[in-house]
């Protein structure tokens, strides 16, 4: 039993504490006033990680900057523990891709450079088709979450059907696993992009070109040893089912631009 004297509350959910830390939220006790320390506290708990107290121990929880560390170091190891249940540990997908698409695009923006550089454009001079490929254009340049999201159900749907007899693993896991290397991806692709425009590569030079092609070679073979690592499979059987799962998924993002296109010109000229 816990003593007058020892029993404290926890001012986020009440529950009586006896430690350092509330057994229920983990919150600290007695931090009530905001200082400089609770800012510098807040941000190496997002970048760097700190501990999450429960009734009996302590473990570690990852933050941005150490899980995307582990992701590129360890990228087999980090997505079972995740879907094995390690998922308090590392920062969670959805949250670390939107975080990742906002510092990479104000990034981007402040170098004044574009990760990719989609060009829709309409064949006539109809208005319609002209207002359609100015959206489409400025949307996707602008926001990677949202090419991002537009390709990870899609790849989730391939690997699950292409994958079937390799792993038991749900729809839902495969985009889990989509999410964070989206994020490494996104990363990769933007250093990569402001590392050109930092040395003065025009876009169309030789060298531009090389450093281009790398980094999407880089990020194949990557992906296929993730692959490989994480089914049990051979090189073999790994790349075929990579460039298969590509194939389809860009098959499935041009049918739904195409169907954004269609779509938005029939609405203009209904209303």
């Amino acid at each position: 039993m816990n003593s007058p004297e020892t029993s404290r509350t926890c001012l986020n959910c009440g529950t009586q504490v006896d430690g350092r830390y509330c057994p229920r939220c983990g919150q600290e006790y007695g931090s009530t006033r905001i200082t400089w320390r609770s800012l510098y506290d807040e941000a190496v708990s997002i970048f760097i990680g700190d501990s999450i107290f429960s009734e009996k121990d302590a473990v570690v929880r990852y933050g941005i900057l150490r899980t995307l560390w582990s992701i590129l170091i360890r990228p087999t190891t980090t997505v079972r523990e995740y879907l094995a249940g390690k998922q308090c540990k590392y920062v969670p997908p959805l949250t670390l891709l939107m975080l990742v698409c906002t510092i990479c695009l104000l990034l981007l923006n402040w170098f004044q450079v574009k990760l990719l550089d989609f060009s829709f454009s309409a064949e006539d001079d109809d208005p319609i088709l002209q207002n359609i490929s100015e959206f489409l254009n400025y949307y996707f340049n602008n926001h990677l979450e949202l090419l991002a999201m537009l390709k990870i159900p899609y790849m989730a749907l391939a690997c699950k059907w292409i994958f079937r007899k390799c792993s038991s693993l749900r729809y839902m896991e495969y985009f889990y696993i989509g999410l964070y290397l989206a994020s490494l991806h996104i990363i990769l692709l933007s250093a990569g992009t402001i590392l050109t425009q930092v040395c003065e590569l025009p876009p169309d030079s030789l060298a531009a070109n090389i450093l281009s092609r790398i980094a999407k070679v880089t990020l194949s073979v990557y992906n296929i040893v993730i692959l490989r690592n994480l089914f049990r499979i051979s090189w073999a059987g790994a790349s075929v089912r990579y460039i298969l799962c590509m194939a389809i998924t860009t098959a499935c993002i041009v049918s739904t631009l195409v169907a954004i296109v269609a779509g938005m010109a029939i609405f203009d000229e209904l209303f």
